[in-house]
């Protein structure tokens, strides 16, 4: 009884550990450190426009956004509501370009971007509507 009780301790005990280190990242620098991206203040001064095309023969869609020298990755978002309240990252990386490929055509999407940096996170890019 003690040893399944110790088991589930564990198992709980871990996915805590996880779930509060899924928001850390290791920030190149001087000195290896780590840096939670939930605590990143918002630099309002680093702005990001978000566009995006569509292939001529494909219709395959492509976004592009604003580079910074200094950005560490980019984070794009996706959600079905234009408030983004239930969105999910479609990509985390460190290109200023993503091929989405081929839009849904039951519903309606909404996408926006953002850069994160050593210190700080620009606000979100304006939003782009991809029907």
């Amino acid at each position: 009884m003690i040893c399944i009780r110790l088991k589930y301790f564990i198992i709980i005990l871990g996915t805590i550990l996880l779930a509060s280190c899924s928001n850390e990242i290791t920030v190149p620098s001087s000195s290896s450190n780590s840096v939670n991206l939930s605590t990143l203040p918002v630099d309002s001064t680093k702005k990001i426009d978000l566009h995006f095309g569509v292939g001529i023969e494909t219709g395959e869609i492509e976004f592009y956004w604003t580079a910074f020298d200094d950005a560490i990755f980019y984070e794009l978002e996706e959600s079905i509501n234009e408030y983004f309240i239930s969105s999910s990252t479609v990509y985390k990386g460190t290109s200023t370009r993503y091929n989405l490929g081929y839009p849904s055509r039951w519903f309606t999407h909404y996408y926006r971007v953002r850069a994160y940096f050593a210190n700080a996170v620009s606000v979100w890019s304006n939003s782009v509507q991809i029907p």
